[in-house]
């Protein structure tokens, strides 16, 4: 119960599997192209203000993408938010690897709900997981890896 083999993988992909990624990475592409990244960047820089801190811009980037990628697909969220992390990062003054670095970590923090990525989804009806035994292990594993990136990132990459 709650193991498949790989041979099994491709008959259990149906079609909202499908539908999330061929949806979500051509939004990403369009506000790449649109201009709707810098939009955002500029937005953020707006809420930041004159706060400055390196630690605040990863915390919040890392958060937003962890986030999102509990309700979207966190290949979707990645390809999305790491350009806008680099032009915050530019404006902000910061190092750009390193805000790259917390959308991208964050966006992989999905461990909360089945639908944030390909395989939780693919094993949610065959294990006969709950929510709440996503929700309940994920917030751990998400907020282990947000304290190791905030003590580790920064140091590597100062402002």
């Amino acid at each position: 119960v709650g193991t498949i083999t790989p041979k099994e993988i491709p008959t259990t992909i149906n079609l909202p599997i499908i539908f999330i990624f061929a949806g979500m990475l051509p939004l990403a592409t369009a506000l790449n192209k649109t201009g709707g990244d810098v939009l955002i960047a500029d937005y953020f820089k707006g809420i930041l203000g004159s706060a400055n801190n390196s630690y605040v811009v990863m915390f919040i980037l890392f958060l937003v993408n962890a986030i999102l990628t509990q309700f979207m697909s966190n290949t979707a969220v990645g390809s999305l938010f790491r350009p806008i992390a680099a032009l915050i990062a530019i404006q902000c003054g910061f190092s750009p690897v390193a805000c790259m670095l917390a959308a991208a970590l964050g966006s992989s923090a999905s461990f909360a709900t089945p639908m944030a990525s390909p395989p939780q989804t693919i094993g949610f009806p065959l294990g006969r997981y709950t929510m709440a035994q996503y929700a309940k292990t994920g917030c751990i594993f998400i907020l282990l890896q947000l304290a190791v990136f905030l003590l580790w990132v920064p140091m590597m990459f100062p402002a």
